[in-house]
């Protein structure tokens, strides 16, 4: 009981100072899905401007072991990927745990001003908020400003805004910020709920290319990381001269599974090679070893789609005789 007064007294207390709006709390565990996230009204990359701290503090759990407090976010909108947000600046509010002895010490949902952000808005009381608090959502943009996103991906985003947030994270544009090849990884993992396994991992081969050889290696080692198949790039890791690179690449090197045990795999068992366990990914999680180093893995990738995909095309299989 002393939680709800403190709660509503609380939020009597702050409407002066702010929206009349109420927590919606999420926490790092709870685990929502990318549907939550992507039926937002407006999905948006905005760089933030301003971040501060309005209202009072609001207890949700006693004894002060979950208290939060509404925060103001004014932020710059660079590109649309869901919604008609306006061009320019918008406010946008979200609820943020405060720091507190029996709870939290590391404030959760917090923006850097300056940085990016892809972010999940809608409205509410007039106001545009974040769909959630505390756990946000927001994920942190290291690629740089994109001025122009590519048409396709616009077509895209359109049916599939997770595919359009996966490639804006992990496309560097000319002006990405330093420490996106430090932030590889991490990315990855942020857009992996909202991207299939086979679209994350393509974007992560194309910065095998890329001009900085810290971008390059932290591509791979998270293609070895968070995939089966073992992507060539590997081989270049395990001949280099840096010493903690060579010891990562030797660790996921041993990881992986043999050659033999892989083709029984695609044989037997393909779907235990299926990475989110999806099945509309499932084609495209075969796909991946068809990249394998080992060319029979390749090959046998490739007979193992064409058996259960008659219709599938996949870049690296040759084509069916007959087909057209």
């Amino acid at each position: 009981m002393r939680t709800l007064i403190s709660f509503f007294a609380a939020l009597a207390a702050g409407a002066a100072q702010g929206p009349h709006i109420y927590p919606r709390v999420l926490l790092p565990s709870d685990a929502v899905g990318d549907g939550f996230w992507l039926s937002a009204p407006n999905i948006a990359v905005v760089r933030v401007d301003t971040v501060e701290w309005i209202g009072p503090e609001i207890e949700i759990t006693a004894p002060q072991e979950l208290v939060v407090r509404l925060v103001s976010v004014a932020a710059d909108v660079e590109n649309v990927i869901k919604g008609t947000l306006p061009a320019g600046r918008i406010q946008f509010y979200v609820f943020a745990n405060t720091l507190s002895q029996n709870g939290y010490h590391t404030v959760l949902a917090w923006m850097e001003k300056g940085a990016r952000y892809v972010v999940f808005l809608r409205n509410d009381g007039g106001a545009l908020r974040t769909m959630a608090d505390v756990a946000s959502g927001s994920i942190r943009i290291w690629s740089g400003r994109h001025d122009v996103i590519p048409a396709s991906q616009r077509d895209s985003a359109r049916q599939d805004p997770g595919a359009t947030i996966a490639f804006l994270a992990l496309t560097p544009s000319a002006a990405a910020v330093r420490g996106f090849g430090a932030n590889v990884q991490r990315t990855s993992d942020a857009v992996a709920q909202f991207a299939p396994p086979k679209e994350v991992a393509a974007l992560l081969r194309n910065l095998l290319t890329h001009g900085d050889a810290n971008v390059r290696t932290q591509a791979c080692l998270t293609l070895s990381r968070n995939f089966s198949y073992r992507d060539p790039c590997l081989s270049v890791l395990l001949a280099s001269t840096d010493g903690p690179t060579r010891q990562q690449a030797e660790m996921w090197s041993r990881m992986k599974s043999p050659t033999q045990a892989l083709v029984k795999s695609l044989v037997e068992d393909p779907f235990a090679l299926s990475i989110s366990g999806r099945v509309v990914d499932f084609p495209g999680d075969l796909e991946l070893f068809t990249f394998d180093s080992d060319p029979r893995v390749r090959r046998q990738a490739c007979d193992t789609i064409r058996r259960l995909f008659p219709l599938a095309a996949p870049l690296n299989c040759a084509p069916m005789r007959g087909a057209n």
